[in-house]
């Protein structure tokens, strides 16, 4: 029997925002959606706790625009300098939204 609380999906996505240096960056990578550990994606660039990043889903379920998130916490992964920034999307007036990347329910 699959454990849904284990289950991880994954989404080919294109991710910009600002890092810790306020440098603008675009990198391509994969957010990995899952109901025990939520959204993450693996950057090369430091981010800060709380930054704003823009997030497009790319290959074939490629958006024309981007959802808004909010860096929930970031942690060094490995030796090859890269990132796992937790996100939480964002509605409104900056506000966590309740709801996951295609209108699921968190």
């Amino acid at each position: 029997m699959l454990d849904l609380e284990k289950a991880t999906t994954q989404y080919p996505v294109e991710v910009s925002g600002w890092d810790t240096e306020h440098n603008f960056f675009v990198e391509k990578t994969t957010l990995e959606w899952s109901e025990a550990s939520g959204r993450t994606v693996l950057v090369r660039r430091r981010l800060q706790q709380g930054a704003l990043m823009f997030v497009r889903l790319a290959g074939p379920l490629q958006t024309a625009y981007p959802l808004a998130y909010r860096v929930k916490a970031i942690q060094r992964r490995g030796a090859r300098g890269l990132y796992c920034a937790h996100l939480e999307q964002m509605r409104g007036e900056g506000s966590p939204a309740n709801e996951g990347i295609f209108g699921q329910t968190e």
